[in-house]
Parts: structure tokens; C-alpha cells; sequence
């Protein structure tokens, strides 16, 4: 079922099953941790060289020493890695970053939440205890998911209406007027609950894109989510340096963002995709 009722046009989402383009799954630390403890994290990261075979290092910042009157520059030990696995045609399609002060998880091949949280959670799992052990503490999670809508039809009868609601708090209602290319930005600060500080940030462009020699015109909606802890006028978090006490708390936060994220898309899109895409029934 097409998210338009004439023939002039249609919306599909990006995958025929889901909108997803993209899904990043981010942990932050109150610091970096020292070399030896990402040394000894990176060891233990090796193990998933099947998974993401494809090995390179964070750079790091470079110094400049002078000698002689010249200006040396000298390359720092390396600041992380990142581990990927790439598609024949080149493209990643699940990357695992380990850097000093974060950990992150990008995922091109989304299948469904339990699938994406169960890669991301084996990975967390092995590698959190090197940052706790070194006295690095959790200060925010964060969940980034691009959704793309693309536009089957003439670029003339594009219309945004067939797919973003106008009755959406997250969508300017003048954009539903113009005959060009736009972008909506929102953001706001909420109390998730009294000791996590939840950041939302949601934007939505249109866009005219190549795939390959054609162009096509999309709607993407990217919605970064990011719950932060021991915020100002917030209750200080209390999580003893325990890998599986911190894992507990990541994976219901990680859940409770991803509820988030569908309610916002739901509340952005038109009934009529919203259940294309399973997100009402």
C-alpha cells in the first residue's frame, strides 16, 4: 500500500520492509582512558576480527618539536581503532569504533532492533570493563537512526504531505507550501526521568540525491537521541564499576531510547506509512 491515493506519485521507504538507512549506537566516558587500558581493549577487540575484519587506527594529534630550528611534527600512539565489515560493492556495513573516551556501533544493514542491540551488546560486553577498571565512568548513551523515504514520481508533484503530517509538532508547516529543497531542524532538552537528561534532536531534509546516473528526490528524518547522566539539577547516578550492573542499565536505556525514537517517527509520518512501516498497526 502506497502513502498516495493518486497516480501522480508515491513515497516508498528506503528498504521494503523498513525506513532505516542507518542506526549508530554510541557510549560515552567522563574521560579518556590511558593508553595501556585502550591497548588492552583493543587486544581484547581482536576477537571479533571474523565479524569486522576490515582493521584501521584512529589517528590520534600530532605535536610539533622544534630541532634545528625546524618544526618536527610527531604522531601520537594511535587515539582507537575502527573494526568493519564492508559489502562487495564497498560499502560498511557494520563498523565498531574504540576510542578513548567512547565506544560506538554504526550498522548500514538493519534488520530488526533485537538483531541490532545483540551485536552491539556482545561488543559493549567485552570492552566496558577496560574503561570502568580504569576509573572512567558512563555519562551519556546515545541512539542515532536515519530514516529515508524516496519519492517515486515526477520532481513537479512531489509532495511532502503524503508522507510527513501536518499536524506533527516536529514539522514546519511551511515546508508543505514550497516547490524547492528545504530542511527542518528541532531540539530540545527533556527530563527523562530524575536522573537522566535526555537531549532529542530531529532533522528532516529533502533532498536530490544520484544513485548511479539517475536522480531521485528523498525525505530522510535523522533523530539523534542521547540520555545524559549526572546532569546539573539532576539526581547523581549511582552505578557501581561493575561490567554487568553498567550493561543492565545500558540495555534498558538503549531500549527505552529506541521506544522513543518509533514514537517521534510515528508521530512525524503519516498514518498511512506509519503502518507500511509496522509502526502502528
Amino acid at each position: 500500500m502506497h502513502t498516495s491515493s493518486i497516480n501522480n506519485g508515491y513515497f516508498e521507504p528506503v528498504h521494503s520492509a523498513h525506513s532505516i538507512e542507518q542506526v549508530v549506537l554510541v557510549l560515552h566516558f567522563d574521560r579518556p582512558i590511558d593508553q595501556q587500558y585502550l591497548s588492552d581493549a583493543l587486544v581484547c577487540a581482536a576477537q571479533f576480527k571474523t565479524l569486522l575484519p576490515g582493521v584501521a587506527p584512529v589517528l590520534g594529534g600530532g605535536i610539533a618539536i622544534a630541532f634545528g630550528g625546524q618544526s618536527i611534527p610527531m604522531q601520537m600512539p594511535p587515539a582507537g581503532v575502527v573494526m568493519s565489515r564492508s559489502a562487495p560493492d564497498g560499502t560498511i556495513e557494520n563498523e565498531l569504533r574504540i576510542e578513548q573516551a567512547s565506544i560506538t556501533f554504526k550498522s548500514t544493514r538493519y534488520t530488526r532492533w533485537s538483531d541490532i542491540w545483540g551485536q552491539a551488546e556482545k561488543y559493549y560486553a567485552a570492552l566496558i570493563g577496560h574503561y570502568l577498571d580504569s576509573g572512567a565512568t558512563l555519562v551519556s548513551i546515545s541512539i542515532n537512526f536515519v530514516d529515508k523515504f524516496v519519492w517515486n514520481g515526477s520532481a513537479k508533484d512531489f509532495s511532502p504531505n503524503l508522507l510527513l503530517s501536518k499536524d506533527s509538532e516536529f514539522v514546519a508547516k511551511h515546508i508543505f507550501s514550497l516547490e524547492d529543497l528545504w530542511h527542518i531542524h528541532t531540539g530540545a532538552f527533556i527530563k527523562s526521568d530524575a536522573q537522566t537528561k535526555r537531549l532529542m534532536n530531529i532533522n528532516i531534509d529533502c533532498l536530490d540525491e544520484m544513485v548511479g546516473l539517475n536522480s531521485r528526490r528523498s525525505i530522510s528524518i535523522t533523530t539523534v537521541l542521547t540520555d545524559m547522566f549526572n546532569q546539573n539539577g539532576f539526581e547523581p547516578l549511582s552505578l557501581a564499576q561493575d561490567s554487568g550492573e553498567v550493561m543492565n542499565f545500558i540495555s534498558a536505556h538503549m531500549g527505552a531510547l529506541h521506544a522513543f525514537d518509533k514514537e517521534i517517527l510515528g508521530k512525524t509520518l503519516v498514518e498511512s506509512m506509519a503502518k507500511q512501516i509496522a509502526l502502528i498497526n
